[in-house]
């Protein structure tokens, strides 16, 4: 089983830098819906802007991996609300305890940045976006972890398995 996990990690990975690196999509252009986000180039994520508008974006320093559609759920240190997404990063940083974050952009009719103490129970949710600061892994995670269950289990770990990579 970690056999398949780790080669399925490796695979997203190359397939991950494969797709950016031939991605039309350039920074501030845009990057699908939120039915079909789509790649940005090497140096910029899929930001959710709206539900009929993700843009690509340049990564924040020091949170250059991205997940649009994910949510950290669980693990939460605090709340803030009326940043940016690149804030949200530096937000991050700048708290003690904070590993990763979900920023979502219509929350209650302004932004929200979730700061985490890890990637507590990654799940999908359009509209989100989850970001992990560069030095993390998941030694570092102290997020209890639910059991998964069907596909949730592969997707959810070969999510987890990519973090751990050079």
């Amino acid at each position: 089983m970690l056999r398949t996990v780790t080669v399925l990690a490796a695979s997203l990975a190359l397939l991950d830098a494969f797709t950016a690196a031939t991605c039309s999509n350039k920074n501030f252009g845009r990057c699908g819906t939120a039915s079909k986000p789509e790649c940005c180039a090497s140096g910029g994520y899929c930001m959710p802007l709206t539900p009929n508008n993700y843009q690509c974006l340049p990564v924040p320093p020091q949170c250059a991996r991205q997940f649009t559609g994910y949510d950290f759920y669980g693990g939460d240190i605090k709340t803030v609300y009326g940043l940016q997404a690149g804030s949200c990063c530096a937000t991050c940083l700048a708290t003690k305890g904070c590993l990763a974050y979900t920023f979502i952009n219509e929350y209650s009719g302004t932004t929200a940045c979730f700061l985490k103490a890890g990637m507590g129970h990654p799940r999908k949710v359009v509209g989100s976006i989850s970001a992990v600061i560069d030095s993390y892994n998941s030694g570092q995670d102290h997020t209890p972890k639910r059991r998964l269950q069907g596909t949730d289990r592969v997707e959810a770990q070969a999510l987890l398995a990519t973090l751990d990579m050079p």
